[in-house]
């Protein structure tokens, strides 16, 4: 289990050239401090106007959460909040940003270091593997609701027989979430792989520590989710999560 406050690594900011036009800047939010591939990894990316990032796959799946800006990715506008889900190995791009920049959020359940570029790493794709890539318009972020009486959610994702799943969760003001594992939460269908919660509005509270939007928890497959305090504003949560794969337990070099 590992929760990070965005506040905490604004500081971290750094610059990355693009493998198309321009650079990003990355601001690391969860990551090891001894980098290795069976951690979890959480990154705000932050592309300068009409930056483009060519076409490329990575080698672990990954969730993209567009919080700034806008652009495309192939053909499909991108906006606060788009969703894109890549399949590792799945090709996908180009990535464009718009005139005024892109920013979205890429969280993977292991870490991926490097894209690989197509086609020249298109030998790294065998025949046979399932690629799988999704794109979900969530619309602009709404303010926390602070009138609502109970918490409530709203499919994003519907979850596959593999596990893969979204939704967006809201909280009252001062509300106490407790979901013990999703094992108890019907829109996931009993089904407990990674996953990641983000902020999106408001600030949740766990454990005495404030996380404010884009903020991330992660939790590895089995372990229960902490409980979750909203704040004055209430918040606006998005719940990820990955397939299973078969070879989870050896992550890919």
């Amino acid at each position: 289990m590992k929760w990070t406050d965005f506040r905490k690594v604004e500081g971290r900011r750094h610059q990355v050239p693009l493998s198309g036009t321009g650079h990003t800047m990355i601001t690391p939010i969860i990551t090891a401090a001894a980098p290795r591939r069976a951690d979890p990894q959480a990154f705000l990316a932050e592309f300068m106007p009409d930056g483009i990032s060519a076409p490329h796959f990575h080698m672990e799946h990954q969730f993209q959460l567009v919080v700034a800006g806008g652009g495309t990715i192939g053909r499909k506008p991108l906006r606060p909040v788009s969703l894109h889900y890549a399949e590792r190995k799945t090709g996908y791009g180009p990535i464009t940003a718009s005139g005024e920049g892109l920013g979205y959020l890429t969280l993977r359940p292991r870490s991926a270091f490097g894209a690989m570029v197509l086609p020249e790493s298109r030998s790294l794709q065998r025949p046979g593997e399932l690629r799988r890539q999704l794109t979900v318009d969530l619309g602009p972020c709404t303010d926390a609701l602070q009138d609502e009486a109970q918490p409530h959610h709203r499919e994003v994702i519907a979850t596959t027989d593999d596990g893969l799943g979204a939704y967006a969760r809201w909280l009252p003001a001062n509300a106490l979430d407790q979901v013990d594992g999703l094992v108890d939460e019907p829109v996931l269908r009993g089904v407990t792989q990674d996953r990641y919660v983000v902020v999106l509005t408001g600030s949740v509270t766990i454990e005495g520590d404030e996380l404010v939007p884009w903020s991330c928890v992660f939790a590895a497959a089995g372990e229960r989710l902490p409980a979750m305090r909203a704040g004055a504003g209430g918040a606006q949560l998005l719940h990820l999560q990955f397939p299973a794969s078969p070879d989870d337990d050896a992550p890919l070099q």
